[in-house]
């Protein structure tokens, strides 16, 4: 009999260990001083390495911020929350803090917490890469254009903000209840494609490897759109809302942006350096949640810094 646990099962039973191993990760070295400031961060609905990075910024958020505010605590939360969920408890202060990806949606009560706009995943996060099942890689190779891509389907999550992109540039969107299940449809051919960011890609595919050795990734294709990623930070706590106002002054005005390029790059090696060959083929899309300036803002920090290659 195999020693190997279901797959259910191990998802259920680990993912408490997975999260208890990143707090520990991240408490700070004043953890048992009960003076300590504690803040209670929410990342659930983010693939693994996102979260991983996500627990590595705050840190540094909080730690840059540390000589004016003193030591501090970090929990992090995995659950994955209803958006209805989310909102009660950032708007009750029994969460402080998230990442949100896309505009506020509407009936999302943006009232009663802060957003806070910064470049936080460097505009890479409305990068994908394509996942696709190995028998159609050939119809993979001759896509070059938005309307190439309207005869395919893709996959998204029900609740991702990416799936208005698709919808409104025209390209058929089958949705599921998360990238598990999109993996398992891709499978099973109810659509063609699957696009992921190139931050999560590379470790959703490794993970799924074994049970689908049928998929494999599309090379030197890739799809933009502007995605904005907002840290939310509860009104309920306003010294958690002073403190992080402090540390991205000091992240991002007074120090220029260079320890968040370090510590980037400490946690997306491969995926910060994208490679740009005469062979890429890049497809950008409109993003139709965002105002023209706030889409041109992202686009701008896009082209500049990280796709050094001509619009296709």
């Amino acid at each position: 009999m195999s020693n190997k646990l279901p797959r259910c099962f191990t998802r259920v039973f680990f993912w408490p260990l997975y999260t208890a191993l990143l707090l520990a990760q991240t408490l700070n070295a004043h953890a048992l001083d009960t003076s300590a400031q504690h803040i209670r961060h929410q990342m659930g609905g983010w693939s693994g390495d996102i979260q991983l990075y996500q627990a590595g910024l705050l840190n540094l958020l909080l730690k840059v911020s540390e000589p004016e505010f003193g030591p501090y605590t970090l929990e992090l939360d995995s659950r994955l929350l209803t958006g209805s969920r989310w909102v009660k408890a950032m708007s009750n202060g029994a969460l402080h803090t998230s990442f949100r990806a896309g505009a506020p949606s509407l009936g999302e009560d943006t009232g009663a917490m802060h957003w806070y706009r910064q470049p936080f995943l460097k505009s890479m996060l409305g990068l994908r890469r394509l996942l696709v099942r190995r028998e159609d890689l050939d119809k993979f190779a001759s896509v070059k254009s938005l309307e190439d891509l309207k005869q395919l389907s893709i996959g998204q999550g029900d609740s991702w903000p990416d799936r208005f992109v698709y919808n409104s540039a025209g390209v058929t969107v089958v949705e599921g209840k998360s990238i598990e299940h999109l993996i398992r449809m891709l499978d099973k051919k109810r659509f063609d494609f699957l696009a992921l960011s190139v931050l999560e890609i590379e470790g959703v595919f490794t993970e799924y490897l074994t049970l689908y050795p049928d998929l494999v990734l599309v090379d030197d294709l890739y799809i933009y759109y502007p995605i904005p990623v907002y840290l939310t930070v509860s009104k309920m706590k306003p010294y958690v809302v002073a403190r992080l106002r402090a540390g991205m002054k000091i992240l991002f005005e007074q120090d220029s942006g260079k320890r968040l390029d370090d510590i980037f790059h400490q946690y997306f090696p491969l995926e910060s350096r994208v490679l740009v060959t005469p062979r890429t083929r890049l497809i950008s899309l409109q993003n139709p949640k965002l105002s023209a300036e706030l889409a041109a803002g992202i686009d701008e920090y896009f082209y500049s810094r990280i796709w050094h290659h001509p619009k296709h």
